[in-house]
């Protein structure tokens, strides 16, 4: 009798702890969140799991890379309008040195000393910088993009230092977008120098040389609608990586919920599966105590 009493004590013990573990089992989603905790838990789901993460990161590595290019292109394209602007009012004192001839050299000076100050504008520009990296010298961002040569305080030549170079960024699968241009392209475009224009300018306006001064005004007329079409392309660029980030932000947000449906844990339904395991678990209890000739039962638990 002896001997069948601990064999039933012993397989009660059993049962209960089988259900324990399934009590603890069905807990398990509900203090984590996730369905999928380990890879036996469904290891369908748990294989689509790794592979929306995989495509989850790839997303949002083209997401920075339309960030950081976006910063880029907005710092280019903020400094081609400021320059254009600037490049307005070169223009307009080319033309009155030109046209109005009631000017003295006292007045004429003046305007030269405009255009220099421009001049110096346009090289600041072509200098810019993001992240300490030069936005207009190609793929030696390190430097500066365009060297002076000075006499005295006066800017006689200026030469283009970088490179060819196009950064690309990768914003999509199959989708790159340019960072910008090469600063010779867009400060010497056309056959016509932003730079070399504005020291003729300058000059002609200081010696009075009319030639000189028509030149170098056509000249800036040429370059002017060179760095329009400039402008005109990074406002392009601009918003081809907005229409990708709509798309990236719809794959994410399509992503995330994909994977909230093979991860996430369905609250209510582990709730209710939790609380019946715990019902079964807790009449294990209440019914092996009940067992008469077991009255020392729970010390084995």
């Amino acid at each position: 009798m002896r001997s069948t009493s601990l064999a039933a004590a012993l397989g009660s013990i059993r049962d209960l702890q089988n259900s324990l573990a399934r009590v603890q089992a069905q807990a398990a989603p509900l203090s984590s969140g996730r369905r999928v905790v380990v890879p036996s838990d469904d290891p369908v789901s748990a294989g689509r799991i790794v592979s929306l993460q995989g495509q989850q990161q790839r997303l949002e590595g083209y997401a920075k890379s339309a960030a950081e290019a976006k910063e880029r292109l907005s710092s280019v394209s903020g400094a081609l309008n400021g320059l254009q602007a600037a490049l307005r009012s070169a223009q307009s004192a080319g033309l009155r040195g030109l046209n109005d001839a009631s000017l003295n050299a006292t007045q004429k000076a003046i305007l030269a000393e405009q255009v220099d100050h421009i001049l110096k504008q346009a090289l600041d520009v072509a200098d810019t910088k993001v992240q300490g990296r030069s936005v207009f010298a190609g793929f030696q961002t390190q430097a500066s993009a365009f060297a002076t040569t000075l006499s005295g305080a006066l800017v006689t030549s200026v030469s283009y230092q970088g490179d060819g170079g196009v950064s690309q960024a990768q914003i999509g699968e199959s989708v790159q977008v340019a960072m910008g241009s090469p600063g010779d392209a867009i400060f010497k475009a056309a056959g016509a120098s932003i730079f070399d224009s504005l020291i003729v300018m300058r000059d002609a306006l200081t010696s009075g040389n009319a030639a000189s001064l028509a030149a170098g005004t056509a000249e800036l007329d040429r370059a002017m609608q060179g760095l329009s079409q400039h402008q005109a392309l990074a406002g392009a660029r601009l918003a081809a990586i907005d229409s990708q980030d709509q798309r990236l932000n719809a794959q994410r947000s399509s992503l995330t919920a994909l994977l909230s449906r093979h991860q996430d844990t369905d609250m209510a339904q582990a709730a209710t599966l939790y609380q019946q395991e715990l019902s079964v678990y807790q009449a294990g209890i209440m019914a092996s105590a009940k067992i008469a000739q077991l009255p020392n039962l729970m010390s084995y638990l």
